[in-house]
This record gives structure tokens, sequence and C-alpha cells, in this order.
């Protein structure tokens, strides 16, 4: 089976942090099957994945944090943003500079 890129971000991150535990490891990898699965990408840059059909965006703080049940229910759930705007799947809201400038970036 071929490796996704979350797999590889997920080995890269181990050569940096060794006190990661398979446990843990196993459980990003999942989590960013269920994200690709839904067709969500992933932005090196700005460290979120985000679906430009569904307007929404993940932080990765806000995938390590939660389990994967939680972000299973995020991406199928069904709401719109006020305005049209992205639904943004952050620990803390973003601030509007940078809400601004991803929605800029992703259209």
């Amino acid at each position: 089976m071929h490796s996704t890129l979350y797999e590889h971000l997920v080995e890269a991150q181990l050569a940096y942090n060794h006190s990661m535990k398979d446990v843990e490891i196993r459980a990003l990898v999942t989590k960013g099957h269920i994200l690709e699965g839904a067709g969500f990408v992933y932005n090196f840059y700005r460290e979120v994945y985000f679906n430009r059909e569904a307007k929404k965006i993940f932080s990765m703080d806000f995938i390590e944090d939660k389990d994967a049940e939680t972000i299973e229910r995020c991406v199928r759930e069904i709401r719109e943003a006020p305005d049209g705007r992205w639904l943004f799947y952050f620990n803390s809201p973003p601030a509007e500079s940078v809400r601004r400038q991803l929605e800029a970036e992703l259209g």
C-alpha cells in the first residue's frame, strides 16, 4: 500500500519528536485518512487541511487534539458559515486577518 502525503508528514515529524507513541502516530494517520477520504487537501505552508467544496478548514492543532470520531463528525456535519464564508475548525478562533488571508488564498 502506498503511503499518503499525511503519513509521510507524520513519519518526518518522528525524526524530530521521538516522544510520540505508536498509538499517537496511528491516530494521526487515521485522522489524515478521514480527511483525505472526504476530499480535504493538506496545505504545508499554512499547516491546515482544507476542502474548497465544503468550505471547511482544519488546523493541525485541532486535528491532533481531537479524537478520530470528532474529526469525522466535523467533516460530515452539514452547516454553512454565515455569508458563505469558510468554517474554521481550530482550537481557538483565528484572528480576522488570518481568516481573510486563508479565505483569499483558498478561494
